[in-house]
């Protein structure tokens, strides 16, 4: 199937979630998430001595290493164990997945170049518009912008944000593994 073919699949299950809210199965589909981002090559790790570098994060993808880390919501900071879940946890887990995705849509995992998903800027626009909205989309502008974003990077996370907010993991696995499989 085509990137185009993915993007369309994609936007139409994010519209169909956000109307009908969170699916059955969502431990196990993260749970999912986690191998096939083991499987593409990605190094996953909880409460990574990352968490604990004096800023205040969710979450990271470095794309230059391939590690994704999650810094859980109710965790000992450098326990490097995964615990239980929040709903926050969750949505770290999928968009730093998206990152990994933009990672392999713009080369392979580990040579630090990310590329948008959504080639067309009229798809864009409407996948993000659909699940953000203008407002949160702008917050999200202006917090990375404050920290010295650039606009590349601005928009990379605006799309990671609506990824994460509108998109069930299983549907993000499943992109992952078509778009980074041998990469």
């Amino acid at each position: 199937m085509s990137i185009k073919g993915f993007i369309t699949g994609v936007m139409v299950t994010a519209m169909s979630v956000c109307a009908t809210g969170v699916r059955a199965g969502e431990k196990e589909d993260h749970a999912m998430l986690v191998q096939s981002l083991e499987s593409v090559g990605v190094s996953v790790m909880f409460n990574h001595h990352a968490c604990n570098n004096g800023r205040d994060i969710d979450g990271l993808y470095n794309s230059r290493s391939g590690l994704l880390v999650i810094c859980q919501d109710n965790a000992k900071w450098a326990t490097d164990r995964m615990i239980e879940m929040t709903a926050n946890d969750y949505d770290t887990l999928r968009h730093e997945a998206h990152h990994v995705i933009q990672d392999c849509v713009s080369g392979k995992i580990g040579d630090g170049l990310l590329g948008d998903l959504f080639k067309d800027p009229d798809d864009y626009n409407e996948f993000v518009r659909n699940a953000l909205g203008q407002m949160r989309a702008t917050a999200v502008e202006q917090v990375y912008t404050s920290q010295g974003a650039d606009r590349s990077t601005v928009l990379l996370e605006i799309e990671a944000f609506a990824m994460a907010e509108s998109v069930p993991a299983n549907v993000i696995s499943d992109t992952l593994i078509a778009v980074c499989r041998n990469k």
